[in-house]
């Protein structure tokens, strides 16, 4: 059993995309992952750039098209659905057993200036204990 970690919920999302391509394991999804920001990536990828993936082992030139185009309709499929930062949060803490109701009233007591979503999780979080 393997283990991966990621810093953001779009990282683990975008491995997943990967993993679902034909011919992509784990290795390939994770250095495929580093090669920079999430957004340069999809950026890239959009432009068809298939010189993204040199250097990467086990991806030549037709595997690189390959995942490209495959990428290429769930990225513009992904950035239409984007959620907001309090949809993310709500989705996060009714997984973890809170109710919807109650992650909203919570949701309304916190700063507006608490613009990150791993920072509004902790501070409903907080309030949710307090209950």
């Amino acid at each position: 059993m393997d283990l991966y970690g990621f810093l953001a919920y779009e990282g683990l999302e975008f491995f997943e995309t990967l993993m679902d391509i034909r011919g992509v394991g784990p290795k390939s999804a994770l250095d495929i992952s580093a090669l920079g920001s999430l957004d340069k990536i999809k950026e890239r990828i959009l432009r068809q750039d298939e010189k993204i993936f040199e250097g990467i082992p086990g991806i030549g030139s037709k595997k690189a098209m390959t995942i490209i185009l495959e990428l290429t309709g769930k990225i513009k499929t992904a950035g239409h659905q984007k959620s907001t930062s309090g949809d993310e949060v709500v989705s996060s803490l009714t997984r973890l057993g809170f109710s919807k109701q109650d992650i909203k009233s919570a949701l309304e007591k916190i700063s507006p200036e608490v613009k990150e979503t791993e920072q509004k999780i902790k501070e409903t979080l907080k309030i949710l204990g307090k209950k």
